[in-house]
């Protein structure tokens, strides 16, 4: 006997449409909602931009874009991003090269987000986005290299490189993800490379337990937003009670099946 087989039986269903085409195309348009919602001049680079973006988004396609200072790219990749991701009920992922653009999109660019989409009646489905932000483990304290650090001080470093051992110390007493950026002010670089969970010290196989332990990254819905840094490495490990979980807990936007890198 031969039988036909009918390998579309076999597909996943197909995602749900994506509205991001058509609602970029109103946000970023000449007197369009984002104009209304936040006050901002119309610039055509960032028009051009977002349709891209929400082009590539729905085609799932590769796209590459150049843009200089002040064309207002993060809006440009974000807003069309985060209605994709929620359309499809799929996670957007934004990579940065730097902690620092890391921050301006979780305290500056997620913000204004939301509250363009709170703003505006037919955008208000997409304001619940969740968030989250993940750095490499280097960015994390090894609270057992601080311990060791500590007992060997006489053999290992100066007065004042204690002292600052000494400070790193009393702050991670009471901080909850012992992040270096969260040390203020900055701990010196030669001295967090003596305390960090970057090191063979901290077991490479504990990575996966911590990151499915973070409550955080197990509360984290489709339609939710994850910033990395490029330059970091991998996230932290927990051996031997080395570095706090992952920060998993403040932004997110949608893992892309297409590799449209933003510039």
């Amino acid at each position: 006997m031969i039988g036909l087989r009918d390998d579309n039986d076999s597909l996943p269903p197909a995602p749900p449409p994506s509205r991001a085409p058509e609602l970029a195309a109103k946000l970023f348009a000449e007197g369009g909602w984002l104009q209304s919602a936040l006050e901002l001049e119309h610039r055509p680079q960032q028009e051009q931009m977002a349709r891209s973006t929400a082009h590539a988004f729905n085609t799932d396609e590769a796209l590459l874009f150049e843009a200089g200072t002040g064309v207002g790219k993060s809006l440009a990749y974000l807003l069309p991003g985060i209605i994709h991701a929620t359309d499809q009920s799929r996670q957007l992922i934004v990579s940065t090269h730097t902690i620092s653009l890391q921050e301006q999109l979780e305290t500056k660019d997620l913000p204004l987000c939301r509250r363009v989409f709170r703003s505006t009646p037919e955008l208000k489905a997409y304001a619940d986005f969740k968030s989250a932000v993940l750095v490499g483990k280097a960015n994390y304290l090894c609270t057992t290299r601080l311990a060791t650090a500590l007992r060997d001080k006489q053999e290992l470093f100066a007065s004042i490189e204690h002292t600052e051992l000494q400070r790193i110390a009393a702050w991670a007493t009471v901080s909850s993800d012992g992040l270096r950026h969260e040390l203020s002010p900055p701990p010196a670089p030669e001295i967090w490379e003596w305390v960090n969970a970057d090191s063979s010290a901290c077991s490479p196989s504990m990575v996966a337990r911590l990151i499915s332990n973070s409550s955080s990254m197990r509360s984290m819905p489709p339609s939710s937003f994850s910033v990395f840094s490029a330059t970091s490495s991998s996230p932290p490990s927990p051996s031997c009670a080395c570095a706090p979980r992952a920060r998993a807990n403040r932004i997110s936007t949608s893992r892309c099946r297409n590799s449209s890198k933003p510039s």
